[in-house]
Protein backbone atom coordinates (compact mmCIF):
# COMPACT_ATOMS: atom_id res chain seq x y z
CA UNK A 1 0.00 0.00 0.00
CA UNK A 2 1.36 3.45 -0.82
CA UNK A 3 1.36 6.40 1.59
CA UNK A 4 -1.50 8.24 -0.15
CA UNK A 5 -3.69 5.13 0.21
CA UNK A 6 -2.80 4.84 3.90
CA UNK A 7 -3.65 8.52 4.49
CA UNK A 8 -6.93 8.06 2.62
CA UNK A 9 -7.79 5.08 4.88
CA UNK A 10 -7.05 7.21 7.97
CA UNK A 11 -9.18 10.17 6.89
CA UNK A 12 -12.09 8.03 5.72
CA UNK A 13 -12.09 6.11 9.02
CA UNK A 14 -11.85 9.42 10.93
CA UNK A 15 -14.77 10.95 9.02
CA UNK A 16 -16.85 7.80 9.57
CA UNK A 17 -15.82 7.56 13.26
CA UNK A 18 -14.58 4.05 12.41
CA UNK A 19 -12.26 3.32 15.34
CA UNK A 20 -11.80 -0.32 14.25
CA UNK A 21 -10.15 0.73 10.98
CA UNK A 22 -8.06 3.40 12.71
CA UNK A 23 -7.00 0.83 15.29
CA UNK A 24 -5.92 -1.62 12.56
CA UNK A 25 -3.75 0.98 10.81
CA UNK A 26 -1.38 1.28 13.80
CA UNK A 27 1.27 -1.32 14.63
CA UNK A 28 1.16 -3.10 18.02
CA UNK A 29 4.14 -1.02 19.27
CA UNK A 30 2.89 2.30 17.86
CA UNK A 31 3.40 5.61 19.66
CA UNK A 32 1.14 8.64 19.25
CA UNK A 33 2.27 12.15 20.26
CA UNK A 34 -0.16 15.05 19.83
CA UNK A 35 0.72 18.55 21.02
CA UNK A 36 0.00 20.73 22.88
CA UNK A 37 0.00 18.22 25.77
CA UNK A 38 2.54 15.94 24.07
CA UNK A 39 1.78 12.98 26.34
CA UNK A 40 2.84 9.84 24.51
CA UNK A 41 0.18 7.20 23.96
CA UNK A 42 1.93 3.88 23.52
CA UNK A 43 0.35 0.75 22.12
CA UNK A 44 -2.80 0.23 20.12
CA UNK A 45 -5.15 0.23 23.12
CA UNK A 46 -4.05 3.70 24.30
CA UNK A 47 -4.20 5.04 20.75
CA UNK A 48 -7.71 3.68 20.25
CA UNK A 49 -8.96 5.85 23.15
CA UNK A 50 -7.57 9.00 21.48
CA UNK A 51 -9.53 8.41 18.28
CA UNK A 52 -12.87 7.64 19.93
CA UNK A 53 -15.73 9.90 18.88
CA UNK A 54 -13.74 11.96 16.40
CA UNK A 55 -15.78 12.09 13.19
CA UNK A 56 -16.32 15.28 11.19
CA UNK A 57 -14.39 16.45 8.17
CA UNK A 58 -10.75 16.34 7.19
CA UNK A 59 -9.15 18.54 4.56
CA UNK A 60 -5.72 17.49 3.39
CA UNK A 61 -3.52 20.36 2.22
CA UNK A 62 -0.22 18.62 1.52
CA UNK A 63 1.28 15.12 1.57
CA UNK A 64 4.95 14.17 1.31
CA UNK A 65 6.52 10.72 1.64
CA UNK A 66 10.03 9.27 1.44
CA UNK A 67 9.84 5.54 0.64
CA UNK A 68 13.47 4.87 1.64
CA UNK A 69 13.01 6.06 5.23
CA UNK A 70 9.28 5.22 5.39
CA UNK A 71 8.59 8.70 6.77
CA UNK A 72 5.74 10.90 5.56
CA UNK A 73 4.11 14.18 6.48
CA UNK A 74 0.54 15.34 6.14
CA UNK A 75 -0.75 18.88 6.64
CA UNK A 76 -4.49 18.96 7.24
CA UNK A 77 -7.40 20.58 9.02
CA UNK A 78 -10.22 18.86 10.89
CA UNK A 79 -13.51 19.95 12.37
CA UNK A 80 -17.24 19.46 12.55
CA UNK A 81 -19.36 20.82 9.70
CA UNK A 82 -20.77 24.20 10.69
CA UNK A 83 -18.19 24.87 13.42
CA UNK A 84 -16.55 28.29 13.52
CA UNK A 85 -13.17 26.81 14.50
CA UNK A 86 -11.01 24.09 12.95
CA UNK A 87 -7.89 22.26 14.10
CA UNK A 88 -4.87 22.66 11.80
CA UNK A 89 -2.32 19.87 12.08
CA UNK A 90 1.09 18.90 10.79
CA UNK A 91 1.62 15.16 11.20
CA UNK A 92 4.83 13.21 10.77
CA UNK A 93 4.36 9.45 10.41
CA UNK A 94 6.98 6.72 10.60
CA UNK A 95 5.71 3.55 8.95
CA UNK A 96 6.57 -0.06 9.60
CA UNK A 97 5.47 -1.99 6.54
CA UNK A 98 1.87 -0.95 5.93
CA UNK A 99 1.19 0.25 9.48
CA UNK A 100 1.94 3.41 11.44
CA UNK A 101 4.71 2.99 14.02
CA UNK A 102 5.01 6.64 15.12
CA UNK A 103 2.51 9.51 14.73
CA UNK A 104 3.77 12.96 15.82
CA UNK A 105 1.22 15.72 15.46
CA UNK A 106 1.32 19.44 16.13
CA UNK A 107 -2.15 20.96 16.29
CA UNK A 108 -3.46 24.51 16.59
CA UNK A 109 -7.04 25.76 16.72
CA UNK A 110 -8.01 28.57 14.33
CA UNK A 111 -11.09 30.08 12.76
CA UNK A 112 -12.32 27.74 10.03
CA UNK A 113 -12.58 30.67 7.61
CA UNK A 114 -8.89 31.58 8.07
CA UNK A 115 -6.95 31.72 4.80
CA UNK A 116 -3.72 29.77 5.27
CA UNK A 117 -2.02 31.14 2.18
CA UNK A 118 -3.30 34.68 1.91
CA UNK A 119 -0.46 35.76 -0.36
CA UNK A 120 -1.34 33.03 -2.90
CA UNK A 121 -4.70 33.77 -4.54
CA UNK A 122 -4.61 30.43 -6.40
CA UNK A 123 -4.72 28.37 -3.18
CA UNK A 124 -7.83 26.20 -2.84
CA UNK A 125 -9.04 23.76 -0.22
CA UNK A 126 -9.32 20.13 -1.20
CA UNK A 127 -12.05 18.29 0.68
CA UNK A 128 -10.92 14.69 0.89
CA UNK A 129 -13.46 13.18 3.28
CA UNK A 130 -16.44 14.54 5.15
CA UNK A 131 -19.63 13.35 6.75
CA UNK A 132 -22.58 15.22 8.23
Amino acid sequence: MDFDTLVHRVITAWADNDTQTLYAIFSEEATLLISPDGRPREGKKAIREVFKHRGGYIRVHDIWYDANSQVGTVNLSTGKLGDVFADYSAIIMQLEGEQILLWREHRSRERASRQLYQDDPTWTWDLVAGRR
